[in-house]
């Protein structure tokens, strides 16, 4: 048996701190409870935590335990779980520098472990991650079958240069990128996720998530890994090439279950990517938390398709506990959506698809991108205008980002509009979409920045009325959740549109 460390790093952003939610970190429980179920032994270690920002120097900031903090806590692990490999995730390219100064510390902690890196950002960027020496291997894509068969060799003393699904340092430093490994074809027949090895209650009381659910304590899940569209700005293809494989209905409701029964949850937040892109299969979740009663409220922050959603679905949903959804509509300029590869989207759909939700007892919300390379003022007017004229109860407006591994990143930079990234390892990208990264062709980064925040205050003001409208807001109090999570969004209201005044 071998035994392998977990470890979900710090956050760093550079240009400033940022409020963040700190969640279960569901890619490693996932990972280890593979491990386990093949006879390995594994530990889950989450450096990240909910602690504030601090400064770190060079313009970083740090979320989670310091270096020092964490190498006394990796010091003070027992002999017995003394890693033969030690894998860190690196989902974000913002936060990519606390992959490194994580990397760093084990290195000093076990300087023969083997340190390996997978997640988003490693997929995207892996040579860059290979250019520092701590880290040893980096996993390309799916990690379950590819980082057993590290921990096997490594185990039994085999190479490890010729792994599908890694890029390794050959003999000379040469950068190797051998083969991509296939998917599995079956995710129902992963065991399910190792919760049991992170004390849950850390993440379900959670200050932001808390503030924002209608009715907690809740907990994250996720039915389905990838998504076949193929929009410029996504940087989830890194990992699941443009898949999409599904979890069967029953087998994530049954893992909903369990965590009622277990944690005494009261709401889930669903992380997929693209969660209602079979429609029968959602139709059949939505049904089977129905017919359990298992009397659940839940919501889709990272957004749904709009166009996947009929009127059946959307009354489905609210009946079985949708209290919010949102919708990644992206922008209301059609020249923009040929741009993005979103042309599947109908604006006059998504304004019949808003209005039924909101019918339907659902608070509805959706995300804006503003600023892409060659958009011009009108066309990023369309789109807030487009918000502004909506039925929609929230809108977030973010500033398009190149990310590494985006067909984005690659337009920035043959336009020469993308900025020094920094050196090698720390790459100083602003951490948060609010925070404007680079001039496009029709705006300065000031004036885009300018023209996000009147994106906010144009929006929300135009929101006062219908929040405070008693019509609008009744059918959506069904009972105490309801009428509390009502007050909740008065005081965030209250706050917004004291903040853009």
């Amino acid at each position: 048996m071998a035994f392998a460390l977990l470890v979900n790093p710090p956050y760093t952003l550079y240009g400033g701190a940022w409020d963040i939610q700190a969640d279960e970190p569901l890619g490693l429980l996932s990972l280890a409870a593979f491990l386990r179920q093949r006879g390995h032994g594994v530990r889950i270690f989450d450096a990240l935590r909910n602690i504030p920002y601090v400064e770190c120097g060079h313009g970083f900031f740090k979320s989670g335990l310091s270096d020092e903090a964490l190498r006394q806590e990796l010091s003070a692990l027992p002999a017995a779980e003394r890693p033969d490999v030690v894998g860190i995730t690196s989902m974000f390219t913002m936060h990519a520098r606390g992959v490194h100064d994580a990397a760093a510390v084990v290195k000093q902690v076990w300087p023969g472990v083997l340190v390996t890196v997978g997640g988003s950002h490693a997929s995207a960027l892996p040579e860059w991650i290979m250019a520092d020496k701590n880290i040893d291997l980096v996993v390309v894509g799916e990690g379950e079958e590819t980082l057993l068969e590290i921990l096997e060799r490594r185990a039994a003393g085999r190479p490890i240069n010729d792994i599908a699904g890694t890029v390794v340092r050959g003999p000379d430093g040469q950068i190797i990128r051998n083969p991509e490994r296939p998917f599995i074809a079956d995710l129902d027949s992963l065991p399910e996720m190792a919760r049991d090895m992170l004390d849950m209650s850390v993440y379900m009381n959670e200050v932001y998530r808390n503030r924002v659910a209608m009715a907690p304590p809740r907990l994250n899940v996720i039915t389905s890994r990838g998504c076949p569209c193929r929009c410029v700005f996504c940087s989830i293809h890194s990992i699941w090439r443009n898949s999409y494989r599904a979890r069967g209905a029953l087998a994530v409701v049954d893992e909903i279950e369990k965590l009622v029964k277990t944690y005494g949850i009261r709401e889930i937040t669903f992380l997929d990517d693209n969660l209602t892109l079979k429609h029968d299969r959602m139709m059949e979740i939505c049904n089977e938390l129905i017919r359990r009663r298992l009397d659940l409220h839940w919501c889709t922050p990272n957004g749904v398709a709009i166009w996947t959603l009929d009127d059946e679905l959307v009354d489905k949903m609210a009946a079985s506990g949708c209290y919010k959804v949102t919708f990644g509509i992206d922008t209301g300029c059609p020249r923009t959506q040929q741009f993005i590869n979103k042309t599947q989207i109908k604006l006059d759909q998504c304004d019949h698809v808003i209005r039924r939700c909101n019918r339907a007892g659902m608070w509805t919300h959706a995300s804006f991108i503003l600023g892409f390379p060659f958009e011009t003022k009108a066309e990023v007017e369309q789109t807030i205008q487009y918000a502004v004229d909506s039925d929609l109860d929230f809108a977030a407006f973010f500033v398009a980002t190149p990310f590494p591994g985006t067909p984005l990143f690659d337009i920035y930079r043959q336009e020469g509009l993308m900025p020094d990234l920094g050196d090698s390892i720390e790459l100083k990208f602003y951490g948060h979409q609010s925070a404007v990264f680079c001039d496009t062709k029709h705006f300065k980064k000031a004036e885009l920045q300018a023209v996000l925040h009147q994106a906010h205050s144009r929006f929300y003001r135009s929101r006062v009325r219908k929040f405070l409208n008693p019509m609008r807001s009744l059918r959506r109090i069904k009972g105490w959740p309801e009428l509390r999570y009502f007050w909740k969004l008065y005081q965030l209201y209250r706050a917004e549109y004291g903040k853009i005044s």
